[in-house]
């Protein structure tokens, strides 16, 4: 049994779930954030994505929405610094 939080990574739980979903579910809880730091954050699906039509697919939801809010992080970070403009896009 795992002790550290770094141990959690190895559990992966794929189950049916959609994507999208997962990902708006994360920049929903970065309203805040982008409220202080003045950023317009818009999920904009890509051409490609939208073409393939996918609702659902067997993903760990949790992994995925780890992996997001440390990319979202870093990207408040560096708006932050930088004073970027932020946009998320799938493609």
């Amino acid at each position: 049994m795992p002790t550290s939080p770094d141990g959690d990574l190895l559990q992966i739980c794929p189950r049916l779930c959609q994507p999208v979903q997962c990902i708006r579910e994360v920049l929903l809880t970065f309203r805040a954030e982008f409220a202080v730091e003045g950023i317009q954050c818009n999920l904009a699906l890509g051409q490609g994505y939208e073409a393939l039509k996918i609702n659902d697919a067997i993903i760990d939801p949790a992994r995925t929405q780890q992996i997001v809010r440390a990319l979202t992080r870093c990207a408040v970070a560096a708006n932050a610094d930088n004073h970027l403009s932020s946009r998320s896009s799938i493609s």
